[in-house]
């Protein structure tokens, strides 16, 4: 039975279909249901596989170390943060799925200096760049004729800019980015998720619920959020293996005590050579 498609000013449901998120086409939502990813409840339980830590803001100096001639600058591959201004946006070769997208930023911190952002295979991301536009860009810089951005991503807030960054499994034709925020949209629906352990537990461990606990472990306000999520879904792994251990116990039958034969032992302490 074919999923239904819930109206675009509806909150989301746990047994929403994946294609009611921002992002996902019938070829993406194709991808991830070969991953055993078809609803929304699904798709909230794929957890990250990792974290990068924040990223911090740029300076100067950071541009131009990016520029030394030995290519071994201390900031060369870290995650940075930059203010910066769009001049230009544009697209090699013009039409296709496989143009690169390229965009002429000014920084805030050194507005001398070229610098360019790349996306790849992302040509429909050129009208969210307007000439003009301030952005905040989060990403790496690299020296490629000049200092680039490769594929950055857009901060809206102060508060995701400083919070670690999510890294779920590779997907093919899934960019991280388009991930991401597919899951910030599916996350209202897990006002919805039941909490499977008894409140008063979680009070006296000091823990979230396990909704909120998820919402930390997809979009973490910081390391302290996400240390918080961790340990929510530690103690229900704790207990469930305590279950599943008694469960075991109960399950092994009780021992029973063998007869003995004392003529068969009495002939084996004959055979010995002691």
């Amino acid at each position: 039975m074919k999923a239904t498609v819930p109206p675009p000013d509806a909150p989301p449901q746990l047994g929403d279909p994946l294609s009611c998120l921002p992002g996902l086409g019938p070829s993406r939502c194709a991808r991830l249901e070969a991953l055993g990813i078809r609803d929304l409840r699904q798709f909230l339980s794929w957890l990250p596989r990792a974290y990068e830590e924040a990223a911090r803001p740029a300076s100067r100096a950071d541009l131009e170390a990016v520029t030394a001639e030995d290519g071994a600058a201390p900031t060369q591959g870290s995650r940075l943060r930059i203010v910066a201004q769009v001049v230009a946006a544009s697209l090699w070769p013009p039409h296709g799925r496989r143009a690169v997208l390229t965009l002429r930023l000014r920084a805030d911190v050194a507005p001398d200096l070229p610098l360019r952002a790349l996306y790849f295979g992302q040509p429909y991301l050129k009208k969210q760049f307007p000439p003009g536009r301030a952005l905040c860009f989060e990403g790496r810089l690299s020296h490629k004729r000049g200092i680039v951005l490769t594929s950055p991503r857009v901060v809206a807030s102060s508060a995701e800019a400083g919070a670690p960054l999510p890294l779920y499994a590779e997907v093919e034709g899934l960019p991280p980015e388009v991930l991401r925020k597919a899951m910030r949209a599916a996350l209202p629906a897990l006002a919805q998720w039941p909490e499977p352990l008894p409140q008063a537990l979680l009070a006296a461990a000091g823990l979230p619920p396990l909704s909120e606990a998820l919402r930390a472990l997809h979009a973490p306000a910081d390391a302290a959020d996400l240390e918080r999520g961790r340990r929510r879904l530690a103690l229900q792994e704790v207990l469930r293996l305590e279950r599943a251990h008694r469960q075991a116990r109960v399950a092994v039958p009780a021992h029973t005590p063998r007869t003995v034969d004392h003529a068969i032992w009495e002939r084996i302490r004959a055979r010995l050579p002691f």
